[in-house]
C-alpha cells in the first residue's frame, strides 16, 4: 500500500469539477463543503478549491490545502472509487491545523457512512 498523492489522484480539470458539482452529494459545514460522487476508476480522487474571497492570506490558503491533501493521502485507501471535492467557506480562515483536521475527519466519517448505505 502506497501513501503517495500522485497526479492521477487529483481532480484538476474544469470538466471534472463541473461533473462533480452537477452529480455529487453535498455535506455542508460552517468551515467547508464536501461534494462527492462515485467514479468509474479504481481509486478515489481529491480536489480542493479555496478562493481568495474566503481565505484572504495566501499562506492560510496553502496551509488549508496542505492539511486536506495530507489527510486524504493517509485515508485514501479507506474510500471506494469516489471523487471528493472540498470547497472552503469563510469560517475556514480562522481554523487552526488541529481544528481543520478534526473537521475533515468528521466529514470523512459522514462520507463513509453515506457510501456504505
Amino acid at each position: 500500500m502506497q501513501f503517495t498523492f500522485p497526479y492521477k489522484l487529483r481532480i484538476c480539470t474544469e470538466e471534472q469539477i463541473k461533473h462533480i458539482l452537477r452529480r455529487g452529494r453535498r455535506i455542508p459545514s460552517a468551515e467547508f463543503t464536501v461534494i462527492f460522487c462515485p467514479n468509474e476508476l479504481t481509486h478515489a480522487r481529491l480536489g480542493v478549491i479555496v478562493s481568495k474571497k474566503n481565505i484572504r492570506r495566501a499562506n492560510r490558503r496553502h496551509t488549508f490545502k496542505r492539511v486536506i491533501r495530507e489527510f486524504f493521502r493517509l485515508q485514501q485507501h479507506n474510500l471506494p472509487a469516489t471523487d471528493v471535492l472540498i470547497l472552503a467557506n469563510k469560517k475556514a480562515e480562522t481554523l487552526t491545523k488541529r481544528e481543520l483536521r478534526q473537521c475533515i475527519e468528521q466529514q470523512w466519517q459522514k462520507i463513509l457512512k453515506l457510501l456504505n448505505k
